[in-house]
Formats: structure tokens, sequence, C-alpha cells
């Protein structure tokens, strides 16, 4: 599997209000709800990068008021992206 590296400036991490050990995994959660709600990442892609499952990711999408989008192209990319 390929990662990618994001390196922030130490400045900015600081200055988030957040404990340091809930940054990661907090920031993962925030880009991947982003990149789902601009329809730039599937479901299954989105659950993957924040690291959670489909049932908490909708949760998430609710609390936040994201609309769900799941049509024929999405479940598509979800059945590539789950190696069917």
């Amino acid at each position: 599997m390929k990662t990618v590296r994001i390196e922030l400036p130490s400045e900015a991490v600081e200055g988030l209000r957040l404990p340091r050990q809930e940054i990661e995994n907090r920031l993962r959660l925030e880009l991947a709800l982003h990149l789902y709600g601009e329809e730039l990442a599937s479901a299954a892609v989105s659950c993957r990068l924040a690291g959670i499952d489909r049932d908490e990711f909708w949760t998430h999408l609710a609390a936040r008021r994201i609309p769900r989008h799941y049509g024929p192209e999405e479940l598509s990319e979800d059945v590539v992206f789950a190696g069917g």
C-alpha cells in the first residue's frame, strides 16, 4: 500500500485547540469529510482515509449536515475499491 505523508508547520499544529494525541486522527477525519462533501472521494475511500467504518462515517456526515451522495458511479467506485 502506498502512503502519502503531509508535513505541517509545527506552529500550525501547536496552534490547534486539540489534545496532541488526537491531532492525527482528527485531521484524517476532517480531510475525509471535506473530500466526500466536495465529491472528490467516495464513501469507501473517505472511510479508509479516516480509519473508521461506514456507520461512524455516516454519523459524522449527519452531524455536520453533509449530504450523502450515493449513485451508480459511487457504487462502481466502491466495488472497485473493495476489490470486487
